[in-house]
């Protein structure tokens, strides 16, 4: 349903499988993943936001998510927060090409916005 652009139908049966979900925590975590694609594919940023944040919280390791977490971030201009999410995704996975360049593009919006400098990721 998400490939074929149904996020509102996709949204309710995630929603439905999160509230019936008995199987591993970790598991869940894409779960709550894929629903906060849905919602943000479907412009609910904040309700994307909290979605990605359980996601986190289950698997604080899953770097996906800490990358869509900064880029619903990103979509609501809340920039401090997007950065903090890229680094988390760095945390975890260094090289993670996606974190990197998003982190660095970010980190350079910032420092030409505020002026101040933030140092880069390896």
């Amino acid at each position: 349903m998400l490939r074929k652009k149904f996020y509102a139908l996709a949204s309710k049966y995630l929603e439905l499988a999160i509230a019936k979900w008995d199987g591993d925590p970790q598991d869940l975590a894409q779960v709550h993943n894929a629903l906060g694609f849905s919602y943000v594919s479907d412009e609910q940023v904040d309700r994307a936001i909290a979605e990605y944040q359980k996601a986190v919280k289950l698997q604080p390791g899953y770097v996906i998510a800490w990358n869509n977490l900064g880029a619903a971030y990103e979509k609501k201009k809340e920039l401090a927060k997007a950065l903090e999410a890229y680094e988390q995704a760095l945390l975890f996975d260094p090289n993670n090409a996606v974190a990197k360049e998003y982190f660095d593009a970010l980190k350079d919006r910032l420092e030409r916005l505020e002026g101040v400098q933030i140092k880069k990721s390896n």
